[in-house]
């Protein structure tokens, strides 16, 4: 055997090329799909975020929209907050919106809670949060949430309280 037998044949460039300009297709619609998915991502009114489902509830994705609503950057969160959704959760709504996800999760791998954040100002507000549990390929479980402010739903609904307490 010489090395002539490895020389490429008309055939197989033609096939290499084909597969080359096919790879640059799916790339090119990959790159497409993402961009989508971003622009939707960010255009959410309220905010997506995705954390795991641990003691601290680590933050691994924020749109720009859960951003502006806490008031924080992704420098910010990573490097003040250590990265913990946990730590902008008020201290009275923690245990409770644990628990109620617990209990959701026994029905199925989603959630609906209610709890205050923490904006960087330092004042608090109610947020009305949505998410899916899934794993990955390791493993790992996160939420997929999305959260809207319900302050000025709460303050209205407080006010009618107060009206009708009258």
């Amino acid at each position: 055997m010489d090395l002539s037998d490895f020389n490429e044949t008309p055939e197989l460039k033609q096939s290499e090329k084909e597969l080359r300009q096919k790879l640059e297709e799916n790339a090119s619609r990959l790159e497409w799909a993402n961009q989508s998915i971003r622009t939707l991502y960010n255009s959410v009114p309220g905010g997506i975020f995705r954390c795991y489902f641990d003691d601290k509830l680590t933050l691994q994705e924020m749109s720009d929209g859960f951003l502006s609503m806490v008031g924080y950057t992704v420098e910010e969160v990573h490097e003040e907050l250590k990265d913990s959704l946990r730590s902008l959760i008020h201290p009275d709504d923690y245990d409770i919106a644990i628990k109620d996800v617990c209990e959701q999760l026994k029905k199925g791998n989603t959630k609906e809670i209610h709890y205050r954040l923490r904006c960087k100002d330092g004042h608090f507000i109610s947020v009305l949060d949505k998410g899916t549990l899934l794993k990955d390929s390791e493993g790992n479980e996160s939420f997929y949430c999305i959260v809207v402010d319900i302050s000025k739903t709460k303050e209205m609904e407080e006010e009618l309280r107060l009206s009708l307490g009258r």
